[in-house]
Order: structure tokens, then C-alpha cells, then sequence
């Protein structure tokens, strides 16, 4: 009965977890949570809440499946429980969350209280510790990468389309965000003549082009999640024959394809670098192999390079003295410089979680003229000016204990998660939406939850094995004295 028990909750978990990964893509509105609201106003009158929390309570439908996974991997390893709760990556991560929470309460400027409820709807140590109890498999993180790749043919579609016609396919319940808002105004790019690529069709009268969003809020992060694909369709592609090759090599050609069209520099960059890092560091393919596969990925980057090069010239993808880019890169740098002021004069708890705009006024210049109308793309910094130094320390160990994970381990699958990770690393130089954003979180914390659990389990494997050649001979042993 107990392991029918322990079996039906690592089911559900499991179950729980491919919906989070299915479904995150899909999701762009908070979930309508009337309930939330009839609890505020019941204890409205015994404890007196800020108004705030109420209308600013970011809640997703994906929380609730995070929840209940975390709460069915806690029955599923009720028995090892304090081993897996005291593994260094998880205090960590525990500890991360309790600075950031103090950071808000010990604020030393304007304090806004509706934050601690972001800091509460993060639950990525949730997703992180589900992820990790329950991915203790192969098979189950194979399917994950392999969910991944076919949601990515949806958004790589959906992209390609949205750009070539300028306007959204009206796919709202499935996560289209709708143009026609101030989502539109901060992500256009200059056209070139009204040309969308080096031909002459598809062209428009434009002066500015919008550049590919999927159903992700932001082309940047659709270009995060066109790198995780890239990569899973990668690990595949290298693996199955045939038909499957083929396609997963036009999958790939799709996925690079509206790469481009998302103009995101450190995207694309991001994606280049791990790519090519993952089929150069692959174990179980040759030598030749490695050079035909790295052949056609080259291939269907300069095919795209070259057919939109005017576009990405244009915006500023290979220059950072373009009139266009020197704006918004200009802005990025005195950022980045407003919160090393921050850091220098509040090192130990920052000033607040999600408190850099609210905040920020205090440490600009007199002779600083650029307005301050978003936080400071840089994960590191935004840490470190937020919720400080110990914070930052903590998470960096946190990434350094589930880097250090594949240095004993010669798997492929293991080597995938691994650059997928490096690339969000690399990405988080230059954005933001890993720690701040709902899809950001998930990719993010998910992939650092796969990379745990799929190690522990390849581990186990090595031990069994171990303790499997030990005990036969230790039988031949016995079997040779008698």
C-alpha cells in the first residue's frame, strides 16, 4: 500500500510538472483568483492589511500547479525529506527568499508593502525542489526537453507570421498578447525602406517594424525560450535517425529563424555561443559527426544572417554605435551605474526587492538627465542594489553548486541542461526577466531544478552499480573458498 501510495504521488507531481512546462508559454494574464479577494475582506477587519496587496497580487494558474506538484513530491519523499531539504543548492535558495523579503521589510527609502506578495508568488524554490525530488529519471526529463520542442514549433510559427504580417493572429487565449497596447511602443525597430528582409515582397509602409513576440510578453524573452528549444532540439538531433532528423533539423532551421525575428542581441548571441559550445563538448558523438552537425548549424545561422542582415543592421545588432541602439545601450550603462552607486551605500540588504524604479530618484545625478523607466537590466546588479550582497553571494552559490554537478558526470542530456543554464547566465548580463517575470522565473528555475534532480539520479546509478559489482564479488569470493 505505501508504495502504491509513494507511486500515485510521484504520477501526479510528474503530471503536475509537464502541465507547468506545457501551459507556462500559454499564460499571460494573472489568474482571476476571487477567492484570494473574499479571504482579504474577511480579514479586513481583524488585521489591518495594506489595500495594495489586494489589487497588485501577481497570482498564476501556473503557481497552483507548482503548489501542488511541490506538495505531492513532499509526500513522495516524505522519508528522505531532511536529506533533500538540507542539500547545499536548496538552503541556498531558502536563504536567497528570506533576504529578499527582509530587503523589503528594512527598506531605507519608500516602502511598498504589495512587493512581499511578489516575493511570496516567486514559489520558484517550489518549482526548484518539485522539479528536483521528482526528475529522477532519463525518461521524464527527456519527455520535458521533448515538450519543449514541439511547443517551440507553435511559437517559432506563431513569430514567423506575426512579423511578416505585422500584426498579432488573435490567438488571445492561448497567450497572444494584443499589439494595439504600450507592449507595442517599446519593442519596434526602424525598417529599412519598408523591407522586412532582403527581398522586396512582404514589404510595408511602415517606418518601424515589430519585432516577433510569440505568447510571451517581451520579443527578449521569446528569444530566452527560442534558446532552450535550440538547444533540446539539439540534444535530439543528435540522437534519433531517419525521419526524426529530418525533423528535427527544420525544426531547428524554424526555431533560429524566429530567433532572428525577436532582434534580441543577447538572445541570439546567447544562443550562438551555447549551441556550438554543446555540439563541441558532446561525449557520445564522433568527431565527424560533430563537424557535419556543426556544418548545417552554421548554415542556418548565416542563411538568416544574411536574409535579414539589412533589418538587424538597421537596429543595431552589429553595431553598438548605431543611432538606434546607442539610445537604449546609453541608458542600459547609466543603469548599471546607478546601481553600483546603490550598492556602495547599501551593501548588506540593498533597497528592496522590486524597489529599483520606486527608488532610484535618490541616487541619480544632478547632471543625470535620462529617466529611469525601467529596472537595471543586469540579474547581478539588480540582486545586488535590491536585495544586496549577501543576497548575490548566496545566489552565485547557489548557480556554482548546480554547475559543479556535471564535472563527475559523462552524460549528453546532463551537458544539454547544463549550456541551456550557461545561456540564461549569459542572457542575465543584459535582462532582467529571470527573477521578475513569470516565464522567466520558470525556464530559469526549472532547467537549475532538472539539472539537480537528473545528476542526483545518474549518481544513484553509479552507486547502484558500484554496489552491484561488489556483491558479485564478493559472492565469487565466497563461492571460490568453498
Amino acid at each position: 500500500m505505501i508504495n502504491i501510495k509513494k507511486l500515485s504521488s510521484s504520477s501526479v507531481a510528474s503530471s503536475l510538472i509537464y502541465l507547468v512546462f506545457f501551459y507556462f508559454c500559454l499564460e499571460y494574464k494573472t489568474f482571476e483568483h476571487r477567492l484570494y479577494h473574499i479571504i482579504f475582506k474577511l480579514l479586513s477587519p481583524i488585521i489591518s492589511l495594506p489595500s495594495s496587496l489586494s489589487n497588485n497580487y501577481p497570482f498564476y494558474l501556473t503557481d497552483i500547479m507548482i503548489l501542488l506538484g511541490f506538495i505531492f513530491s513532499l509526500i513522495y519523499s516524505k522519508k528522505n525529506l531532511k536529506s533533500k531539504l538540507l542539500k547545499p543548492e536548496v538552503i541556498y535558495l531558502f536563504l536567497f527568499l528570506v533576504f529578499s523579503l527582509l530587503s523589503i521589510v528594512f527598506s531605507p527609502y519608500e516602502k511598498d508593502l504589495s512587493r512581499l506578495s511578489k516575493v511570496s508568488s516567486l514559489f520558484f524554490a517550489f518549482l526548484f525542489f518539485t522539479l528536483s525530488t521528482i526528475s529522477s529519471n532519463k525518461t521524464l526529463v527527456e519527455k520535458i526537453l521533448l515538450t519543449i520542442c514541439f511547443i517551440s514549433l507553435f511559437e517559432s510559427s506563431l513569430a514567423i507570421y506575426q512579423y511578416f504580417i505585422q500584426s498579432p493572429l488573435g490567438l488571445y487565449k492561448l497567450g497572444e498578447p494584443k499589439f494595439l497596447t504600450n507592449i507595442e511602443m517599446c519593442s519596434r525597430i526602424p525598417s529599412v525602406c519598408g523591407k522586412k528582409w532582403i527581398f522586396e515582397s512582404f514589404k510595408t509602409d511602415s517606418v518601424r517594424l515589430l519585432r516577433a513576440y510569440g505568447s510571451f510578453s517581451h520579443p527578449n524573452i521569446l528569444s530566452s525560450f527560442l534558446m532552450t528549444s535550440v538547444l533540446c532540439s539539439l540534444f535530439f538531433w543528435t540522437k534519433k535517425k531517419s525521419f526524426y532528423k529530418v525533423f528535427f533539423s527544420v525544426l531547428i532551421f524554424l526555431q533560429i529563424t524566429a530567433l532572428f525575428l525577436t532582434f534580441s542581441r543577447a538572445g541570439i548571441a546567447a544562443t550562438l555561443l551555447a549551441a556550438f559550445s554543446l555540439l563541441i563538448f558532446m561525449k557520445k558523438i564522433n568527431l565527424r559527426s560533430k563537424i557535419s552537425y556543426l556544418i548545417v548549424l552554421s548554415t542556418f545561422f548565416i542563411v538568416n544572417i544574411v536574409i535579414f542582415y539589412p533589418v538587424h543592421n538597421k537596429r543595431g545588432s552589429f553595431s553598438v554605435e548605431n543611432s538606434f541602439s546607442k539610445g537604449s545601450n546609453d541608458e542600459r550603462m547609466s543603469c548599471n551605474r546607478l546601481a553600483l552607486r546603490i550598492i556602495k551605500k547599501h551593501y548588506f540588504l540593498g533597497i528592496g526587492f522590486d524597489h529599483f524604479m520606486k527608488n532610484a530618484k535618490y541616487f541619480k545625478l544632478q547632471n543625470e538627465k535620462f529617466n529611469v523607466s525601467a529596472t537595471v537590466h543586469n540579474i547581478y546588479l539588480l540582486i545586488a542594489s535590491e536585495i544586496g550582497l549577501i543576497a548575490l553571494m548566496l545566489f552565485l552559490a547557489f548557480i556554482y553548486t548546480i554547475i559543479l554537478k556535471v564535472k563527475y558526470q559523462n552524460d549528453d542530456l546532463l551537458l544539454t541542461l547544463i549550456f541551456i543554464l550557461v545561456g540564461y547566465l549569459a542572457i542575465g548580463m543584459f535582462d532582467y526577466y529571470y527573477l521578475l517575470i513569470q516565464k522567466g522565473k520558470i525556464m530559469f528555475f526549472g532547467i537549475a531544478g532538472l539539472i539537480c534532480g537528473y545528476s542526483d539520479y545518474l549518481r544513484n546509478i553509479k552507486l547502484d552499480q558500484r554496489e552491484g559489482c561488489s556483491s558479485i564479488l564478493y559472492s565469487e569470493e565466497l563461492t571460490a573458498k568453498c
